[in-house]
Parts: structure tokens; C-alpha cells; sequence
């Protein structure tokens, strides 16, 4: 301790005590972690090194000589360590045995203490903040928010100071929120009269240039943050600055659109300014946050989609909704970066342009937005009519013929090689709400015109120029192919099934196909137009099959979820390519053993095949020697080793004993499906099933479960056939062993 508040020593000396003091504290302050050794540290010992470390935080060198930085870095990082070794402390000691701690930290905060004191102070309450609870909040809220208030209107600390401030100011006011749903006067009592001061300070802040050095993109990122939070939860105090704030986050807005299409979208274009430093450059904070341009951005999203939640505020959003739309389609286009990510990972890019994907980003942000608004203003069909399906139908219209437009004008003039990427966002939005599009064209509402001229003009005319932008409109192709005519729709299919089989030469191109094959197959069977399909059918299979033997478990997923829907498409076709289906099927559920949503569909392509009565006894012939063999736990038999050939992927003793529960489950089914027993399941398959149960009922429930419904699947599909079956082992019949295995159970 002394070392670390000497500051004669060298910083990188200082810096390792406060580190080795730290590890200390936490190793030897409480037998009650699970990080505890002993001894633990003496009371005695224990006030001196808090009373040691409340001293530490108003140093003001960070240490003489030697590396480490400039001195204002040397004491931000004492500072920290010294703040965490606090807060390490507090979660344990704070308010019982260290009662002068809150006292202190806010004596730290008086406007007229150092610098250093404050930016410390802040640390260990912003280390704190989420550990305050509502037992707490009344002792201190009324002392600390005040003092928040006071550091983030102040001019004269530095922006990052003020900026944790504001951080620590939204922290609590959530948690006063949160207790509002059980103490309704909790945000009267503890928060309200706070808000007018914050706020308009906050407009204050957001009303003053980026290129100000009193405010920063971290520091309004944080104000609308909170601003979005009082807009959910406390409405009747925020509406008066309603407008005003609306119209700043507009403002933002649409800056924010033009300098991340300009900065973000075509950042391989010369944008050599200084402002592309400024909006491209991403920072890690003190606390390990990132502040970015982006971060700024997603707190807008934020904002709008909460003041859409709510009837009142819509009114004011309404009038601008084209705008609006038009902005986020903006955000909605593909950045450069990605391009690149996704062209070098194709796994990556069927995970992140999935509609559901859990992936995150500006562009997925965006869209997310566009698809709330849709959902709740759209009509889907005349069963649940929305009042403002058409006001929504005729903003997004213009708002796309608005980019269709502009780029137009910009081709034309050759002043961007990159207005593809506007077109691609659009028809990707429209992609997504084909649903309630297609409602609009079916109905003859007064825009499907308009919508359908949209979509003959950019899809009957593929331009497979660029990769992501054909590939779109393969997409978007397929998700309006309920409306296509006969010859348009068999056209698609010609074009979709030759890429599918060509990911070496068109890789992009061969993912879109992917991704159109779903929505494809959905329309046909939905709308019963197999005799289009019909002729193509055996060249999708081919290609589904070649990107599943290669490609990870997310990808994989999509290509069975494919072929379970082909599978049902046309009964004469999938009979006839059975034993190709059945061994995608059977590789990738042992290639994926602990993959459960695999699984899943692989047994529900299997469940197709059984129904099949032309195909299921050569499916039956084909699977129950590999059923056997994983029951048995044998992953050198001939069967499975067959079916990873083509792999590099090897099945373990382990996995196999994975592979069980499911495999009974699989089992079941083909009982289910079987008019009886065969000399094959009464001998070989039944004998395995019960081993299994035996060696493994002690340790899985899945086991248990998924065995009882295979084993009573056996004796009522043969009960008089087991009877005969003799155990060469035990000397027992099969339904003795059935007994044996039934009491066993009975006991877990």
C-alpha cells in the first residue's frame, strides 16, 4: 500500500503493487468467495487497508521516470486499480462495515475537488452503481444524483469525466424506474425532480457540434440512452421536451446516415478527409466499452423504436415516416467491411443475412426497426386490417423510389460505382415484408402497381454483374414467387438450382441460391405448384447436398431444413432419391452428434421417408445396422465409417453414447411406421436397445425417457414375437428382459 501512494517510485512499480494488492483483497478479504484462500485478513488489518485506499484516490503523480506513458495515463490507471480494489471491497463491506465509504466518494464529487478525486470517485461508483439496490435508493439518491448533475453540466472537467457522470446518472434513474413497477411514487420521490435539469442539459449537449470540445460521440451516445429509458418510463415528465428532442435526434439522424454511407458503406471509395478520422475511428474506454460512431448510431434506432411504442408519440413520427424509412434503408446497405467478411467466410454470411439471425449490427439495427414499424402498422391479410397499412405501404413506396431515383441520376453522372448497394438494401427490406406486399398486389390496393413494377423491372432483369446484388434479387425473387406466372417462376428455378451447384465458381451467388431454395420450395408446396418444380428437383438435391457435406452446423441446418421441405414436395421424386437423402441425413446427425436442432430435422426427413411405403423397407435395411452399432457403442463398424468417408470428421466412443438417446428416438419411429418385427430388430437391433438401457439408465434421463417410448414401441409392434426370443446371455425371453429393464426403472 505504501508502495502505491509513493510518488517517488517509478509508475510501473506503483502500478504492480496496486495489482498484487488487488489479487490479495481478492484471494484473502472474505471466506465466502469462491475465490477465497486463507488466511483470511484480520479486521484490524482490513480498516487499514480501506482507510489506505480512500486516501489513494486524490493522488495527483503518477510516479517518477521510467515507461509507461505520459503522467495523466499514469494516474488514470492507479486510479482504476485503485477504484476496482474498492469496489472489490464494497460488495462485501458496504454500507455495514464501511459506512464512511458512500460519504467520502461523494466528498470526492463537490465541484471544488480535484480532478483526480472526481474521475476516481466516479470509477468506484460506476463499479457500484448496478449493486445499489431499492433498499438503498432513498439514502442515496438525493445526495448523489445532484452531484452527477453537477459534474455533467460543468465545462471546465474533461469530456470522459462528465461522460461517466452521465453513465452513473442512467444507471441509478434504471433502477429507480425498475422500482416503479412495485412503488408507484418511486420515480416522483427519488427521480422527477432531477429530469428537467438532465434534460435539458441533454439538449443543450446535443445541440452543440461533434467537433466541440466540450462534448464528444461517447457523451451524446449515453444521453440518448437515457433519454430513450425516461421516454419508456417516465412519459408525463418527458413530454413537454418531446418535440424539441425529436427534432435533435432527427437532426442526428440523418447526419448520421449520410457520414455512415459516405464513411461506412463506400469506405473503399477516397474519403480522405479529416472527418472520416472523426467517424471511423473506434475507442475502448477505461471500462473496456467501445465508443464508436456506430455505438451513436444504434442508440438513434433505440430511441425512435421506443417513442413508437407508444400511440401518443407515433402521431409525432407519422408525418416523417417516409423520411424516416428512407434514412434507414440507408443504414440497412452493406458496409465494405462486411463485404469482405462475408466474401471470405460464406458460413458467416448465411448466418448474419438471415432474417432471424442473432447476430448484431447497424445493418440488422436498422432493419429490425423497419420490420417493428411493419409489424405494427401492415396488414397481412383481411382478417387483421390495420388502419395505417396504407400510410405505411405509400411512405415505404416513395421512400424506395426516392433510391431507385438518386441512383439513377448517379449512374448516370458516373459519380458512384457503388449505388448497387442502395438498390440491394431496398430490395432486401421489401424481401422481408413481402408478406404484407403481396397482400397489397392481391388486393389492388391503390400502390400494388407501383410495387409490382418494382419488382418486374429488378427481377426480370438479373444483372449478375455483382455478386451481392444478383444474389439479392435471386432472394427477393423467391420470397414474391406466390405471385409469380408459371414460366416466371420456372425461369427462377432454372436459374436458382444451377447455382446452387456452382459455390466454387460463384460462391456469393451459390449462398443467395441457398437462401432462395427455402422460400422457393415453401411457395410451391404452399400455393401446390409441384409440376413446376418437378423437372428441377433432382438438380436442387444434387447442390444441397454438396454444400452440406462441407460446411459447419449452421449452415448445415439450413441445407436439411431444405431438404426436409423437398421431402414432402413430390412423394415419386423423394422415393426415388431416398438413399441419396437418407445419407445427408445420417453423416451430418454423426458428423453433429450434441447438435439437438440437427437432429430435429434430420428425424423429421426420416419421419417423410418412412411414410413413403415404396421407400421405407430400404430405409429400414439401411438404418438399423448403424442403429445397432451406436447402441453398441462401436464407432469402427464398417456402416458409420461408410458414411464419414467423405469427412474428416471421426465419431468417438463418447459421442456415440451421445448419439444413443436420439438414435432410440429415431428407432421409435421406424417401429411406429413398421408393420411388425423382422428377424433383423427381434435379434440384433432388440438385444442392443435393451444392453444400452441397461449399461446407461443409471446416468441419463434422456436415455431413460427416449427408451421406455422405443421399448414399449417393441412390445406393442410384437409382443408375441419377443416372447419367442431367447438371450443366448441370460437365458431370459424379450419380454422378461423387458421386465427386468421396466423394475429397473421404476427405482430412478
Amino acid at each position: 500500500m505504501e508502495i502505491t501512494l509513493s510518488e517517488n517510485l517509478d509508475f510501473s512499480i506503483r502500478h504492480l503493487a496496486s495489482i498484487i494488492l488487488n489479487r490479495y483483497i481478492t484471494k484473502h478479504w472474505c471466506n465466502q468467495t469462491e475465490k477465497f484462500e486463507p488466511p483470511e485478513i484480520s479486521e484490524q488489518v482490513k480498516q487499514l487497508i480501506r482507510d489506505y485506499l480512500l486516501k489513494s484516490l486524490v493522488i495527483t503523480s503518477g510516479g517518477g521516470g521510467g515507461s509507461g506513458g505520459n503522467n495523466d495515463e499514469n494516474i488514470h490507471k492507479l486510479l482504476s486499480s485503485f477504484a476496482h480494489s474498492i469496489s472489490n471491497i464494497a460488495q462485501y463491506d458496504w454500507p455495514q462495515q464501511w459506512p464512511q465509504l458512500f460519504p467520502t466518494l461523494n466528498q470526492y464529487l463537490s465541484y471544488g475537488q480535484q480532478p483526480n478525486a472526481i474521475y476516481s470517485s466516479l470509477k468506484v461508483f460506476q463499479e457500484l452503481a448496478h449493486e445499489i439496490t431499492d433498499t438503498q435508493i432513498p439514502d442515496i439518491a438525493p445526495i448523489l444524483l445532484p452531484q452527477l448533475l453537477n459534474i455533467f453540466i460543468s465545462k471546465k472537467l474533461p469530456i470522459h469525466t462528465s461522460t461517466k457522470a452521465v453513465k452513473i446518472f442512467g444507471i441509478i434513474s434504471e433502477t429507480i424506474m425498475a422500482m416503479n413497477d412495485l412503488d408507484k411514487n418511486a420515480i416522483k420521490q427519488y427521480l422527477a425532480d432531477y429530469i428537467p435539469r438532465f434534460t435539458e442539459y441533454a439538449i443543450e449537449v446535443l445541440m452543440t457540434s461533434d467537433t466541440n470540445d466540450t462534448v464528444d460521440i461517447g457523451m451524446k451516445k449515453e444521453i440518448i440512452s437515457i433519454l430513450t429509458q425516461l421516454l419508456r418510463y417516465c412519459r408525463k415528465y418527458m413530454k413537454v421536451y418531446l418535440p424539441k428532442i425529436l427534432g435533435l435526434i432527427w437532426q442526428h439522424l440523418t447526419t448520421s446516415a449520410q457520414i455512415y454511407v459516405k464513411f461506412k458503406v463506400n469506405s473503399s471509395m477516397e474519403n480522405n478527409d479529416d472527418f472520416n478520422d472523426t467517424f471511423s475511428e473506434t475507442i475502448i474506454d477505461s471500462d473496456g466499452e467501445t465508443i464508436s460512431f456506430e455505438s451513436l448510431i444504434y442508440s438513434i434506432i433505440d430511441f425512435v423504436n421506443s417513442t413508437f411504442e407508444f400511440a401518443k408519440y407515433r402521431l409525432l413520427i407519422k408525418p416523417v415516416l417516409s423520411d424516416l424509412l428512407y434514412y434507414l434503408l440507408c443504414f440497412v446497405q452493406m458496409t465494405d467491411e462486411q463485404m469482405e467478411k462475408w466474401q471470405s467466410n460464406l458460413d458467416q454470411l448465411i448466418e448474419e443475412d438471415d432474417i432471424d439471425t442473432a447476430a448484431f449490427s447497424i445493418r440488422i439495427a436498422a432493419q429490425d426497426l423497419i420490420m417493428n414499424l411493419a409489424r405494427d402498422m401492415t396488414t397481412l391479410n383481411d382478417k387483421h386490417t390495420r388502419k395505417d397499412d396504407e400510410l405505411f405501404k405509400i411512405a415505404f413506396l416513395q421512400a424506395v423510389q426516392r433510391h431507385f431515383s438518386e441512383a439513377s441520376e448517379l449512374e448516370k453522372t458516373q459519380k458512384s460505382r457503388q449505388t448497387w448497394k442502395i438498390i440491394e438494401s431496398c430490395l432486401y427490406v421489401m424481401g422481408i415484408l413481402s408478406p404484407t406486399i403481396i397482400y397489397t398486389i392481391k388486393s389492388g390496393k391503390n400502390t400494388s402497381n407501383e410495387y409490382r413494377s418494382i419488382l418486374d423491372n429488378v427481377l426480370l432483369n438479373l444483372n449478375m454483374t455483382e455478386s451481392f446484388m444478383a444474389g439479392r434479387s435471386l432472394w427477393t425473387a423467391s420470397r414474391f414467387s406466390e405471385i409469380m406466372n408459371d414460366q416466371s417462376l420456372d425461369n427462377f428455378l432454372r436459374i436458382t438450382s444451377t447455382l446452387l451447384n456452382n459455390i466454387v465458381d460463384a460462391p456469393i451467388l451459390s449462398v443467395y441460391a441457398l437462401r432462395a431454395t427455402y422460400y422457393f420450395f415453401e411457395n410451391v408446396q404452399i400455393n401446390q405448384r409441384v409440376q413446376v418444380i418437378r423437372p428441377h428437383l433432382q438438380q436442387f438435391l444434387q447442390g444441397l447436398i454438396t454444400i452440406g457435406m462441407n460446411c459447419n452446423s449452421d449452415t448445415l441446418y439450413h441445407v436439411l431444413r431444405i431438404i426436409d421441405l423437398l421431402s414432402e414436395l413430390d412423394k415419386e421424386f423423394t422415393c426415388s432419391a431416398s438413399s441419396s437423402i437418407c445419407s445427408i441425413s445420417l453423416s451430418s446427425f454423426l458428423r453433429f452428434p450434441d447438435d439437438t436442432i440437427i437432429f430435429d430435422v434430420v428425424l423429421s426427413i426420416f419421419d417423410h421417408l418412412f411414410s413413403i411405403e415404396q421407400c421405407f423397407p430400404e430405409i429400414q435395411k439401411r438404418l438399423l445396422p448403424i442403429i445397432v452399432a451406436i447402441l453398441n457403442s462401436n464407432p469402427n463398424d464398417s456402416n458409420i465409417l461408410e458414411l464419414l468417408s467423405s469427412s474428416s470428421n471421426k465419431i468417438s466412443a463418447q459421442n456415440m453414447s451421445i448419439l444413443q438417446p436420439q438414435i432410440l428416438d429415431m428407432l421409435t419411429k421406424i417401429l411406429n411406421h413398421s408393420n411388425g418385427l423382422n428377424d433383423f430388430m427381434i435379434e440384433k437391433v432388440y438385444p442392443s436397445m435393451i444392453d444400452c438401457l441397461n449399461k446407461a439408465y443409471k446416468d441419463s434421463s434422456a436415455i431413460f425417457q427416449n427408451g421406455t417410448e422405443c421399448l414399449s414401441a417393441f412390445l406393442r409392434k410384437g409382443s408375441d414375437f419377443l416372447v419367442r426370443y431367447i438371450d443366448p446371455t441370460t437365458n431370459q425371453n424379450g419380454i422378461i428382459l423387458a421386465l427386468n429393464v421396466s423394475f429397473s426403472f421404476s427405482f430412478l
